[in-house]
């Protein structure tokens, strides 16, 4: 099981916090939301934290598109981490599956196919079709960390404007409306960024 430390810690803890935190960081390398973030929530369910403590009630109802786009997945990412609603993750997992489609195991080589692989390796002929899935797999890759990484970094973003919006909001006795203001403004520079 790839389920993290980081998440082993906060489900010991029943801190809510930190898992959220956790499942979140998942979307880096699990765009998809059927890998790693599945088996870290099927983790979390499976030890005693409820869907009502994990789950916001959605703040955003119909404030978001599920079109595949990669700046649609952006924002839910960035709203995910303000709003950890299930609404977002089901949005975010159709979105991502659209994006990044779930890619197969291949099956490990056994002893007849590996004598076929060496039969071929022996041939003459070159075979395309054996090196072109690996250069392909290496770009979706770096497609996937890439995309990944501008989640994390909108969430970041949003999360860091959003306390300096309810700062500045505070002082102007403005408090959630500051919040909202620089969670947007975070979410807009992260967005930005990878222009």
């Amino acid at each position: 099981m790839s389920v993290s430390d980081t998440l082993r810690a906060a489900v010991a803890e029943k801190n809510i916090a930190d898992i959220r935190g956790s499942l979140w960081s998942c979307l880096a390398v699990d765009m998809n939301m059927t890998g790693k973030f599945k088996e870290s929530l099927d983790y979390v369910l499976s030890k005693g934290i409820s869907e009502d403590e994990l789950f916001e009630a959605d703040k955003d109802v119909g404030a978001y598109s599920t079109e595949p786009s990669e700046e649609n997945f952006s924002e839910l990412g960035g709203l995910l981490r303000i709003n950890f609603s299930k609404e977002k993750i089901e949005a975010l997992r159709k979105v991502g599956c659209a994006l990044y489609p779930p890619v197969e195991e291949k099956p490990k080589a056994t002893s007849s196919t590996a004598h076929q692989s060496n039969r071929q390796a022996n041939n003459n002929t070159p075979s395309l079709s054996r090196t072109a899935p690996k250069r392909q797999t290496s770009q979706d890759d770096a497609v996937r960390y890439v995309a990944g990484g501008a989640v994390v970094g909108a969430g970041v973003g949003a999360v860091a404007a959003a306390k300096l919006g309810a700062k500045i909001g505070g002082i102007l006795g403005f408090g959630i409306f500051g919040a909202i203001i620089g969670a947007g403004i975070g979410y807009a520079l992260a967005r930005n960024s990878g222009k």
